[in-house]
């Protein structure tokens, strides 16, 4: 068994809300001739994502039609 899991997101929108912060929604994409998204094809779950930012420092790094990687790993135990 893997101990994490390697997922490519698209941006597909941003939302700017009145208060500080964006919303940010991500969706699996699959183009069949991009050999990219081939080897994921198999090891990608498909799906959508939507996050609340409001972190200056992430201004300008999600823009829409822009793939990104999203790793996910298990938290080990909290004591």
């Amino acid at each position: 068994m893997t101990d994490k899991a390697v997922c490519k997101f698209t941006c597909t929108g941003i939302t700017t809300h009145s208060w500080p912060g964006k919303t940010v929604t991500m969706a699996t994409v699959y183009d069949p001739h991009l050999p990219e998204d081939q080897r994921f094809h198999t090891s990608t779950p498909s799906g959508e994502m939507e996050m609340l930012i409001a972190n200056p420092a992430l201004e300008g790094f999600f823009e829409p039609g822009k793939s990104y990687y999203v790793v996910i790993e298990k938290v080990a135990e909290e004591k």
